[in-house]
This record gives C-alpha cells, sequence and structure tokens, in this order.
C-alpha cells in the first residue's frame, strides 16, 4: 500500500478563480503527515472534498467507482489544482 508523507504546493497562478480562491489552499505551501491517520475537519464548503479529490488527481489514482480521475468530468476543478501539487518521498 502507497502512502503518503508529504507534498510542496508549486506556486500558484494569481488567481481568484476555484479552486485556487479556496481558504484550504491559499497559506498552503507544504504539508507533511506525521502520524497513520488524518482528519480533515471544516465547515462546509471549506474544500474538504476538492482536496481530497485533488490530492487522488494528482496520484493518478481511481475515483470512487472505478472511474479514472483523469476523464471524470466532476473533477476538473480538482485536476487543475493537481498541476501545482508535488509529492515528495
Amino acid at each position: 500500500m502507497i502512502h503518503l508523507r508529504s507534498f510542496k504546493l508549486r506556486q500558484l497562478p494569481n488567481t481568484t478563480a476555484f479552486p485556487f480562491s479556496m481558504p484550504l489552499i491559499q497559506p498552503l505551501r507544504e504539508l507533511s503527515f506525521e502520524t497513520p491517520i488524518t482528519l480533515l475537519v471544516g465547515e462546509n464548503g471549506s474544500g474538504k472534498s476538492t482536496f481530497l479529490e485533488t490530492l487522488a488527481c494528482a496520484a493518478e489514482m481511481n475515483a470512487v467507482g472505478g472511474k479514472s480521475t483523469r476523464s471524470n468530468e466532476s473533477l476538473v476543478h480538482a485536476r487543475e489544482l493537481a498541476k501545482y501539487f508535488h509529492f515528495l518521498g
């Protein structure tokens, strides 16, 4: 099983368009996962699902139901943001 340890976020475009405008993404530059379990907590609309979908797109994983993240129309924003994610060893 693959475990994500950390990632960096490359310089984001200077835009207020979704998903780059999400409060979760704006201050984020690097994130390390130092425990076996990570919980995402936030209000509705704060970006939790988009963040997870973006991780799935960046890792080229399949989405729910086995659909490819490369072709799933509902993940267009997550794919755009995923271009800026860089996984670290």
